[in-house]
């Protein structure tokens, strides 16, 4: 089955597409799980992974970005959703 996108779309895809990263989706499910279990074996790594401002001033730059992997729960409905995706 042949998807016709729209047209601002195919010149984004014209313009861009050698950009994109393959499996991106995949990629971020697999980072959002790691953190996940991560979490269970170790209690206290979501709260290490959230972005405090303070601390990225103090030198941890990573929190920038793993703050959008960090649970707020054991039970996410994200995490459970993404369980049965993929």
């Amino acid at each position: 089955m042949d998807i016709q996108l729209p047209g601002w779309l195919q010149w984004l895809d014209r313009r861009f597409g050698g950009w994109g990263v393959s499996h991106v989706i995949r990629i971020l499910v697999a980072m959002n799980a790691g953190s996940f279990v991560l979490d269970l074996l170790n209690p206290g790594f979501a709260a290490s992974m959230l972005l405090d401002p303070d601390k990225v001033w103090a030198g941890e730059w990573w929190r920038v970005f793993s703050f959008l992997f960090a649970t707020a729960s054991t039970t996410s409905p994200v995490f459970i959703l993404l369980l049965f995706v993929g």
